[in-house]
């Protein structure tokens, strides 16, 4: 693939002939028999979303099961009657809905946020008390060992006093596009 070329697309739902849509698209140039070309899904999800659910939409009405599938004609007629009538699909929410705001965001380090929650020696007498647990009987008995683990140098270490983050990294500047979603949360399937 060496060869590319930008042809102007233009495409028409098969279910409302007033849906329209053109959009210049990149096509590389290769020899597969029986093919015309191909038009990814990035472009798809970028210019002809509208005409893709339609289709889908279509295909799902005709496979006959009547009493489960989506009336397309209903929800034209729909839209001819009422023409604010709003299609969630169609329109970016920006809005945060009610239980977006009840629902906990998932936190990564839960365990850091617990531990800056309480006093210092309260956490060194938890981690001590972590040895029965998360230590092999065997190696329990090695004096060595408890010496140094509960040393200053590991108390350092596993159980430090504060939390300073990490240090000595310039920050950076993210740019986002204009129609990404102001918050985006557990209740989106993250």
């Amino acid at each position: 693939m060496t060869e590319w070329v930008i042809l102007e697309v233009e495409t028409t739902s098969s279910v409302r002939m007033s849906s329209r849509k053109r959009a210049p698209l990149d096509f590389y140039v290769m020899d597969i028999p029986g093919m015309d070309g191909i038009i990814g899904l990035p472009d798809i999800l970028d210019h002809f979303l509208d005409i893709f659910i339609d289709i889908l939409e279509s295909g799902r009405y005709q496979r006959g099961n009547s009493e489960y599938c989506f009336r397309l004609k209903e929800l034209e007629d729909l839209e001819r009657r009422y023409t604010n009538l709003e299609s969630p699909w169609k329109q970016r929410l920006d809005e945060i809905p009610q239980g977006g705001l009840e629902t906990e965001d998932p936190c990564s380090f839960t365990g850091l946020l617990y531990y800056l929650s309480k006093p210092h020696e309260d956490v060194v007498q938890e981690y001590y008390a972590m040895f029965e647990e998360h230590i092999a009987p065997e190696w329990r008995t090695n004096k060595h060992l408890l010496d140094f683990l509960m040393s200053p140098d590991a108390i350092l270490v596993f159980v430090p006093a504060e939390w300073n983050g990490k240090n000595g990294f310039e920050p950076d500047a993210f740019e986002f596009k204009d129609d990404m979603p102001k918050v985006i949360g557990a209740q989106q399937g993250l």
